[in-house]
């Protein structure tokens, strides 16, 4: 009887140390660690696969307005622009008074577009003033920087975004450097005298500061 009950023991020590001493096999790792990478590739996936859908959306809605308002899209860019004829005569930077009526329905356009989800917080918004080669470059930049800076204070004038929550705005001159339509006729080409505007990532600093 003490006999059978030593070898019990020992065969039972025999187990318990073998279970205080088990290690994991390579199976057991690879598999803990793939079902690791499955969880967190469908977390990653869920929130790309959201940013994409909301990005869409904000962009959706931005071809909302530059069709209300007749105006042009470049899908290469992802930005609307604005024929120099609809705001200003041609050489100057002031907005003409029939020009004042679209800067109205711009502001509130913009207005709208910016409160909807808090774009407000995720969004600036960039004016770009763009001409054709008449005049020097010089002369070119300059008359695009006032166009776009004309621009920002039309939307600001007509804007009813609430204190705390106003659209962030950044002029852009590009003068004669980005033209649409280079042919003989690019010096007085209506294509090339424009105002883009874009919707950029508020977060892009070092943008905003190269932009202005």
């Amino acid at each position: 009887m003490g006999k059978d009950y030593r070898e019990r023991e020992v065969i039972m020590d025999s187990d318990n140390r073998s279970e205080l001493n088990y290690w994991p096999s390579f199976v057991d790792i690879f598999a803990s660690l793939f079902f690791i990478f499955l969880i967190l590739f469908a977390i990653y996936y869920t929130s790309v696969r959201k940013t994409s859908e909301a990005v869409q959306k904000d962009i959706d809605d931005l071809k909302a307005i530059t069709n209300s308002l007749d105006l042009v899209w470049d899908n290469a860019s992802h930005r609307l622009e604005i024929p120099e004829s609809l705001l200003f005569d041609f050489g100057k930077h002031d907005i003409k008074e029939q020009g004042n009526t679209f800067a109205k329905k711009l502001g509130k356009s913009l207005d709208d577009y910016m409160s909807k989800n808090d774009r407000h917080t995720r969004y600036t918004i960039v004016i770009e003033g763009h001409t054709d080669t008449m005049g020097s470059p010089e002369y070119n930049y300059d008359l695009s920087l006032k166009r776009s800076l004309s621009v920002i204070d039309a939307i600001t004038k007509y804007s009813n975004m609430p204190k705390g929550k106003e659209i962030e705005l950044i002029p852009a001159a590009y003068g004669e450097s980005r033209l649409k339509i280079k042919t003989v006729q690019e010096k007085r080409c209506e294509d090339n005298r424009r105002v883009g505007i874009r919707i950029m990532p508020i977060f892009i600093d070092t943008s905003k500061k190269v932009l202005k």
